[in-house]
């Protein structure tokens, strides 16, 4: 591919070692700062976190949060600002369920940054593996209820609503007059299937062989190298 107007990635995973914000990172942020190519992170990651991100790492300037959730974005002045794409009804489901949940199900918790939260929440994905009928249980309520959900490396997310990764990057592409083609993508996870689907440049780092399987379309590279390191890797070659 040409080389990229902007970088788009997931970020537990992708960015990370495992949830590890390790040395790897920051050598992706100044390689892109270097070649002066923004990075967007595509998270489901709280709006919390979105406003940890766009305050420590003063080269970032927006993050998608939550899913899809929220577009965050910090103006000239260093103020940050929130676009959501959830309506008030849809909010509304959506802690019904949640209350509905926490009586159900004492054995799981809510993630840890749920105080955080706005337009999903999330439940700790090691909990849920120690109790596979609950687990199983949860999902077929939050069906049964109409409520979406997906799973990242750390959570499994759910949300009221139609919004999802790739709804809130193909808005953010409009927003500043790209096309798919200016964009490349990196994952690693479930909830990264609708970006894999909808952008031709795709890029799966190592560790998502554990659900290559799953998904279909597969991204349309995958790198030798797990993680950060992948995410480096691939950026070497494009560039």
């Amino acid at each position: 591919m040409l080389s990229p107007k902007i970088v788009l990635s997931d970020f537990d995973g992708t960015l990370t070692d495992h949830t590890e914000l390790g040395p790897i990172f920051f050598d992706i942020i100044s390689f892109l700062k270097q070649r002066k190519i923004p990075l967007l992170i595509v998270t489901g990651r709280s709006i919390s976190w979105g406003h940890f991100l766009l305050t420590h790492l003063s080269y970032l300037q927006g993050v998608i949060v939550e899913g899809g959730g929220a577009y965050l974005w910090r103006d000239s002045n260093g103020d940050i600002h929130e676009h959501g794409f959830v309506s008030q009804a849809d909010l509304s489901r959506l802690e019904d369920a949640t209350i509905e949940i926490k009586d159900r199900y004492s054995k799981v918790r809510l993630s840890a940054d749920t105080l955080g939260r706005k337009y999903d929440r999330a439940i700790e994905l090691r909990d849920l593996e120690k109790h596979p009928k609950i687990y199983q249980d949860i999902e077929n309520f939050l069906h049964a209820s109409g409520i979406h959900f997906s799973c990242s490396n750390v959570h499994l997310n759910f949300w009221a609503g139609d919004i999802s990764k790739q709804k809130a990057s193909q808005w953010y592409l409009e927003q500043n007059k790209m096309t798919k083609d200016q964009i490349v993508y990196f994952g690693d996870s479930m909830n990264d299937q609708g970006m894999f689907a909808n952008f031709p440049h795709t890029v799966g780092v190592a560790n998502i062989a554990s659900i290559l399987a799953k998904l279909n379309p597969a991204p349309s590279h995958i790198t030798k190298a797990p993680g950060p390191a992948g995410v480096m890797e691939r950026l070497h070659q494009i560039f």
